[in-house]
């Protein structure tokens, strides 16, 4: 008596595995995108809090006035946060953040943000970070910066 011992996989399994696989990938792919757009409108809230809470840091470090306000150009004060924006003082040019995503920064009349140098904040602001989570960052009179989803 002879026994034939299979050595591979028929069309039909290998299909089936294929089909499997396909599927797979597929939602995956699908979670993937939500997963980077959410973390690329939290890193850009997290370095727009980061840049903040920079200017403050360095308005009481050197007890001097430092100013944050939005920028195209890198040279120019502007209207529009979500292009980029930038950390100065009197004398010099402190941070320069440009913005290369699709993430909108708003601001109801907020042409600037300035910090004293006991880290006061002069006007205080709120700002809303949009792409595909929204964020809020509140600045305070007394300084302190939050960040949060609205």
């Amino acid at each position: 008596m002879t026994r034939h011992v299979s050595q591979g996989l028929t069309l039909l399994e290998l299909l089936f595995v294929l089909l499997i696989c396909s599927i797979l990938m597929l939602v995956c792919q699908m979670d993937l995108k939500g997963v980077l757009s959410s973390t690329s409108t939290s890193s850009d809230a997290q370095r727009f809090f980061q840049t903040l809470s920079f200017a403050r840091s360095a308005a009481i470090k050197g007890n001097q006035l430092i100013t944050i306000c939005p920028t195209k150009n890198q040279i120019d004060c502007d209207e529009d946060w979500s292009k980029g924006y930038m950390v100065f003082s009197d004398h010099e040019k402190l941070r320069v953040i440009q913005n290369h995503s699709h993430t909108h920064i708003q601001s109801k009349n907020t042409p600037l943000i300035q910090f004293s140098g006991d880290g006061r904040c002069l006007n205080r602001a709120t700002f809303y970070i949009e792409t595909a989570q929204h964020f809020k960052v509140v600045i305070y009179d007394s300084g302190r910066i939050r960040i949060a989803a609205p």
